[in-house]
């Protein structure tokens, strides 16, 4: 699949509220450490390259919005599944959010959260081997509501739609830029 992981965090102490995934993998970890490393000094938008994938990060009203990709997908594809995910976050999910607790909002916002892979460490910045996106096993277990698995299959079901609202949005925030 080429959108592997999704994951909605609180940017003042990067609690995870929310994650997806439709592959087992350590990605929250690396998703993790690279948001940790790279928080300080970073635009609103950000991509890290980790073991063939992208980590597209999203940050907006103070929440952190990640995609994890395959590389070969591209860009456009990621954030503009990022944007439509904190769309959807910030209309029925961000007051909610300040408060509730690690993974408070799984059962709201997510379809199935992955179990942690074993020996998955932070600090590590590699997909465990047999782990990874590429193995193709299915995530465990479903339950809750299923926004961030709608938000990701619609992306990857319209990827030329998708493409064209990000080349949208990227005009718009050059605009911005000059104002």
């Amino acid at each position: 699949m080429p959108l592997a992981y999704a994951l909605v965090a609180r940017a003042s102490d990067g609690a995870v509220l929310a994650q997806h995934s439709f592959v087992a993998g350590n990605f929250e970890s690396v998703a993790m450490e690279c948001l940790q490393r790279m928080q300080h000094g970073y635009d609103d938008k950000f991509t890290v390259n980790c073991d063939g994938y992208t980590f597209n990060y999203l940050l907006h009203a103070g929440y952190v919005f990640a995609v994890a990709a395959d590389e070969a997908y591209g860009r456009q594809v990621p954030f503009a599944c990022a944007q439509r995910v904190c769309d959807a976050w910030m209309e029925k999910f961000a007051s909610k959010g300040r408060s509730a607790g690690p993974y408070g909002m799984d059962k709201n916002f997510r379809r199935s959260r992955v179990r942690r892979a074993a020996g998955a460490a932070v600090g590590r910045w590699a997909v465990l081997p047999g782990r990874g996106p590429g193995v193709g096993r299915p995530a465990a277990r479903s339950s809750g509501a299923p926004v961030l698995k709608r938000e990701m299959e619609f992306c990857q079901s319209h990827p030329s739609e998708m493409g064209r609202v990000a080349a949208v949005q990227q005009k718009v925030d050059a605009v911005k830029g000059v104002m």
